[in-house]
């Protein structure tokens, strides 16, 4: 007994140094990929069931400084409307946007009736919108003075619930769905229902003209607050013992109701990549590199920043480093913590 006892002590602490080597390896091996490319990242953080295993900024940035994390914003607000629902001030994601913007009924006659919150949460509304290039709907809503109607005016190229088709405009429908059924802008909300519950205080999220809180970008967050986002996510709305989104709107925003022609699925607002090495994942994304992915199994968030000019390689970049590097290190480093639980199981107390 003593002799088993002994062996099994012994085993913990291999078990806990073969923990330590493999958070090393994770840091080791991002360190050699990261030098041997000339990136445009400006900051990675690794955080592995509540333990931060990996931190790097570049650029002169800091953890703790705001940056502007671009589309990722999409996902803050679907977590709004899930928080909505729960205080009963939405009844469903069923319910027609029609009832929700009462004062837009005129645009919304026809088949643009029958759009409901849940298809403005997959990008399904039908409604067009133009993201790049010359004369674009950024250009449009930035200087529109009624940045609903705008976006309700556009015609249907698609029925409302039919195919994915990305629209930071719909997004933003979410932000006027919050402060016309709150009486304040999506930003305030989020302060009091979202942020201070997480501890998140330097963040920014500005508005359109007409006042409205930009629904589908703009929010400036830290790495560290991105970080509490999908620790958020990833523990199915629950942040340090306190429920702040609802479980099972968490479970749907994760679900891919929605297929893309990006090689990944789509949620509400939460993109499902199939190319970044595992199947499970969900990811908060923003233009030039400004991410979150979680994966919920593994109990892993890893957030990224990066330099909004070199959006395709940064793309590529964090896709290879997820796949080739983290994943791989953090599976490993996830059996290995397993193999220690099963053992100080069999230890006799």
């Amino acid at each position: 007994m003593c002799k088993r006892f002994i062996e099994l002590l012994l085993l913990v602490y291999l078990g806990s140094q073969a923990i330590a080597q493999g958070q090393s390896s994770l840091s080791q091996e991002t360190e050699t990929w990261l030098k041997e490319r000339r990136h445009h990242l400006d900051g990675i953080m690794v955080q592995h069931k509540g333990v931060l295993v990996y931190s790097r900024m570049f650029n002169w940035f800091r953890s703790n400084q705001p940056h502007e994390i671009q589309s990722a914003t999409k996902t803050i607000s679907a977590m709004l409307i899930g928080i909505a629902l729960d205080e009963g001030i939405l009844k469903s994601v069923e319910q027609p946007i029609a009832e929700l913007l009462p004062e837009y009924a005129p645009l919304l006659l026809g088949e643009k009736s029958k759009i409901t919150v849940k298809d403005v949460l997959t990008m399904r509304t039908g409604l067009r919108w133009v993201d790049f290039g010359v004369d674009n709907s950024f250009e449009k809503i930035e200087v529109a003075p009624d940045s609903v109607a705008f976006v309700l005016g556009e015609i249907l190229e698609s029925k409302p619930g039919e195919r994915f088709s990305y629209n930071s405009g719909s997004s933003h429908l979410l932000s006027a769905i919050i402060q016309r059924q709150t009486g304040i802008t999506a930003f305030e909300y989020a302060k009091r229902r979202l942020f201070e519950p997480l501890g998140v205080i330097e963040v920014s999220w500005p508005s359109l003209p007409d006042g409205r809180t930009q629904g589908g970008w703009g929010i400036y967050l830290s790495p560290d607050d991105m970080l509490k986002i999908g620790e958020t996510l990833c523990s199915r709305g629950m942040y340090r013992g306190k429920q702040v989104v609802p479980a099972s709107y968490v479970d749907e925003m994760f679900m891919p109701h929605a297929e893309t022609p990006l090689n990944a699925g789509y949620g509400y607002q939460l993109w499902q990549p199939n190319d970044h090495g595992y199947k499970n994942l969900g990811a908060a994304r923003g233009y030039g590199g400004q991410d979150i992915f979680v994966v919920r199994d593994l109990n892993l968030v890893v957030v990224f920043t990066g330099n909004i000019g070199k959006p395709e390689r940064n793309a590529n970049d964090i896709r290879q480093l997820l796949r080739d590097v983290i994943l791989p290190n953090i599976q490993q480093l996830d059996k290995k913590q397993a193999m220690e639980r099963q053992v100080e199981v069999e230890t006799p107390h």
